[in-house]
Formats: C-alpha cells, sequence, structure tokens
C-alpha cells in the first residue's frame, strides 16, 4: 500500500483551510447583521409632549416651566426613564437661583448655579407607559437670563422609547418680550 503526501505548496489552498476560514468568518458576519427584529420599527415610539411656558421674573429674570406628558400610542410602548431636558437661556451669565418639581421625579440641578446658560435636568421616576396619560414637570427660575439682542428660551427632550428601540427628540422654544 502507498501514501501519498497531500501537502499544498505556499500559495494554494486546500480544502480544509477553506472551510476553516468559513467557520472563523460565519460568527462574524453573524454578528454584525444581528439586530433586533423592531429596531427599524417605528411603530414602538409613543405619542409625547413637549410644554415650554416661558415668563419674565426680576432682574432680567425667566421663569420657565417644562412638561413632559404621554399620551396615545401602541400596546407596550413607553418613554423610559432617564430621559433628560436641557433647558437654554440667552445669557451665559446667567445665575439659576430656583429649581423646583411638584414630585420627586426629577434629578434638578443645584442653586444658586452662575453661568447656567444651559441646564439639565434627569427624569429618574417611572417609566411612563402610553395611554396612561402620565405627565411631569419641573421649573427653573433664573437671574440676569435675558439681554435685549438675545431673548429666545428653549427646552429640548432626548429619551429612549419604544420597546427600547426608539429615540424620542422634541424641541420647544419661547420668545420673550423686549425690555421696556
Amino acid at each position: 500500500m502507498t501514501l501519498e503526501n497531500s501537502a499544498t505548496t505556499s500559495g494554494s489552498l486546500s480544502r480544509r483551510r477553506i472551510i476553516q476560514g468559513a467557520a472563523w468568518v460565519t460568527p462574524a458576519i453573524l454578528i454584525a447583521t444581528a439586530s433586533p427584529p423592531a429596531a427599524a420599527s417605528v411603530t414602538d415610539v409613543p405619542e409625547v409632549t413637549l410644554d415650554l411656558v416661558a415668563s419674565k421674573a426680576a432682574n432680567d429674570g425667566v421663569s420657565a416651566k417644562v412638561a413632559v406628558a404621554i399620551g396615545a400610542g401602541p400596546a407596550m410602548s413607553y418613554l423610559e426613564t432617564g430621559f433628560t431636558v436641557t433647558v437654554a437661556v440667552p445669557r451665559g451669565s446667567a445665575t439659576l437661583i430656583s429649581a423646583t418639581a411638584p414630585t420627586g421625579d426629577w434629578i434638578l440641578p443645584r442653586v444658586p448655579g452662575k453661568n447656567a446658560k444651559l441646564v439639565n435636568v434627569v427624569y429618574s421616576g417611572p417609566r411612563m407607559n402610553a395611554g396612561s396619560g402620565a405627565s411631569t414637570s419641573f421649573t427653573l427660575v433664573w437671574q440676569s437670563a435675558l439681554s435685549n439682542g438675545k431673548r429666545k428660551v428653549s427646552a429640548a427632550l432626548l429619551g429612549n422609547s419604544g420597546a427600547g428601540t426608539g429615540t424620542v427628540s422634541l424641541a420647544a422654544e419661547k420668545t420673550m418680550p423686549a425690555r421696556v
């Protein structure tokens, strides 16, 4: 009986090498393309509203009440805990003098806050489920927040919704009256 040596020369591929390569590549392709089936779906996003009511306060100040509410939506849709609302006033040297919320559902900034043009407030309450009519709010008050040239107060919400697969991004803006 004679045995043949089937060693390959460098530069050529054996069937064994091709199968080994395919065995290594297949999991990488599956991992790279794996995604939740609802990731591309926008049907999981509930109806969310962001309301900004801003009014003048003493010393060129601003009082901004921000409310977030959840309305209708597909079954099992929600606005996840941990969403952030950023409130901005025109003047960079504004001093935040008050931050209040009727419930303990918000992580509020410290006051007084100097140079508080942008203030981030994080929701830490329970998940807000679609159809529940849930709402929450907070109020921030600044001194020296306005100038004649810049009068806009804005709020922006960013958070996760749906079954953890959607993103909610909302904005609201209010232009304050000029000084008299």
